[in-house]
């Protein structure tokens, strides 16, 4: 038995890229009808990183879907010994309000890949995975400028709408490739050679909060993303390209996009920054050390 656990309810690999957690965590499906709690009372940290809505039959009735809720679930059934860190995944809810306030008094810290900034808790920590992208052991393409095809990535997210990024797109002038809109489903060396092989990436919806997966991978891809600023990932790779879209903000950001596309020198210092940044930004030594602070946080001495 090792010192800390990962509860999941759906199998997410990016977790058990960080080595910490894959040598020095048991794992468990957090099927809630097969799970040992004295077994689990036994560890000095358990790490709860949840997709909402995911396999709702692991879970009993009255916990259902709400896996928010499986903190208090676990403290009311006896699991009282373990320090609590409590990670939901790709939730979208209000940056300044923590929405589950009802588990707030069951965990001991809150892990978030945006980094939000709560009124109503101080117990949220940020963190990080790394990235890797693997294309049958070949290295990703990475064009110059000359090489790049006119048209303007993006893709269509499942919450909010397109419309700021098609509006820009369309005064931009070059032509747009967005899947979900004009372009379908892409995968490994397709998606990445699309990726690579676009003049920039645009990452601008009516809603919506998040890392931005996106972000990183057009970095690696060196390819230039604009987005809004509360997209993790846009935000460190370049914070000059992260410009919030507003009407006041229109003129900066398509200033912003003409200069790309027209000064090369600039573009291929927007391609550099951009990779140096989010390579170390999540490189597994930098995410490892978050995760162990994270511990620290909650007293829990780590090497």
């Amino acid at each position: 038995m090792k010192r800390f656990a990962v509860l999941f309810n759906q199998s997410l690999n990016r977790i058990f890229l960080i080595d910490f957690i894959s040598e020095e965590f048991d794992k468990y499906l957090c099927d809630l009808n097969n799970l040992d709690l004295e077994v689990l009372n036994e560890y000095e940290a358990i790490y709860m990183y949840f997709t909402p809505g995911a396999n709702p039959h692991l879970f009993e009735e009255q916990v259902g879907k709400f896996v928010d809720r499986i903190p208090i679930w676990l403290r009311k059934n006896g699991v009282v010994k373990p320090k609590f860190l409590f990670q939901m995944d790709y939730f979208c809810g209000r940056t300044d309000i923590y929405p589950f306030e009802h588990n707030l008094p069951y965990v001991d810290l809150i892990l978030d890949v945006v980094d939000r900034k709560y009124k109503n808790t101080d117990k949220t920590f940020y963190v990080a995975f790394p990235l890797r992208i693997s294309l049958c052991g070949k290295p990703i393409k990475q064009y110059s400028f000359h090489e790049k095809e006119d048209y303007i990535a993006g893709l269509k997210r499942f919450y909010g709408r397109p419309s700021p990024m098609l509006k820009l797109i369309s005064r931009i002038g070059l032509r747009p490739s967005i899947i979900g809109v004009n372009e379908g489903k892409k995968y490994g060396e397709d998606y990445f050679e699309w990726l690579g092989r676009a003049k920039l990436v645009l990452d601008y919806h009516t809603a919506g909060l998040t890392w931005s997966r996106l972000g990183a991978e057009s970095a690696f891809c060196f390819t230039p993303i604009m987005g809004h600023s509360d997209y993790k990932s846009i935000y460190i790779a370049n914070k000059d390209l992260a410009i919030d879209y507003t009407e006041e903000n229109m003129k900066q950001i398509l200033d912003m996009a003409n200069k790309l596309l027209t000064d090369k020198e600039y573009y291929y210092e927007c391609q550099v920054k951009a990779y140096r940044n989010i390579a170390e930004h999540i490189s597994v030594e930098k995410c490892t050390e978050r995760f162990k602070n994270a511990l620290r946080l909650v007293g829990i001495d780590v090497s």
